[in-house]
């Protein structure tokens, strides 16, 4: 999540059926201990359907633009992706439209082997982009 300070990383196992209620449990948890105010729910949904095995964040972008009466806003869908080639004019337009925003990021991660199929969540930035090699903003 962007504007807060770094903690501890939890990883929780996409397996496991109990993994929807770790990771709401895990959201919330971050989501209290915020160092600031904020009034809306951003979720930037980061990756590309033309790159392999990126294609997680618009996919999850995709499902949470469909829910009704919801109350957040979603950036990134597979229709209008934002990837490392955009993000900045998303990150732009999202402090120009939610100046006192919680920003949630999503996106596909390549990581260590013991990390496969699970879900990081943590509070600090992510570093989109870095895996295909594209030069991208920390």
């Amino acid at each position: 999540m962007f504007g807060v300070r770094k903690q501890k990383v939890s990883y929780i196992n996409a397996e496991d059926p109990t993994a929807s209620t770790l990771l709401a449990r895990k959201l919330q948890d971050c989501m209290r201990r915020v160092s600031f105010h904020w009034d809306e729910l951003v979720f930037l949904c980061i990756g590309s359907d033309r790159i392999t095995g990126d294609s997680l964040g618009p996919l999850i972008g995709r499902e949470l633009a469909r829910q009704r009466n919801r109350d957040f806003f979603v950036y990134g869908t597979l229709d209008h992706p934002v990837h490392a080639m955009n993000l900045d004019e998303y990150l732009l337009d999202i402090s120009l439209c939610h100046p006192a925003a919680l920003t949630v990021a999503i996106d596909a991660s390549l990581g260590c082997s013991r990390h496969q199929h699970h879900i990081t969540v943590g509070r600090g930035a992510i570093r989109p982009g870095a895996a295909p090699g594209k030069s991208c903003r920390r």
